[in-house]
């Protein structure tokens, strides 16, 4: 199964949230071994609605973190 018609699995997808809302940039995440490019996750982005929507929530969460800091 694939995100948005691309190679990104579920799993990535979830790892990349995870990632994120802990305050890692998505240029930071996807330099790891286990996640494709960036261009994979924005055409990911673009045509999965569902992941868009905890993409964004990931990145509010991330903003919470930063302010925190």
């Amino acid at each position: 199964m694939s995100i948005g018609g691309t190679c990104l699995t579920p799993e990535q997808a979830k790892a990349i949230c995870e990632r994120i809302a802990d305050g890692r940039s998505l240029r930071s995440v996807c330099e790891d071994d286990d996640i494709p490019s960036r261009s994979v996750v924005y055409e990911a982005l673009e045509g999965d609605a569902d992941f868009a929507g905890q993409y964004a929530r990931a990145r509010k969460r991330r903003a919470e973190f930063r302010a925190d800091e």
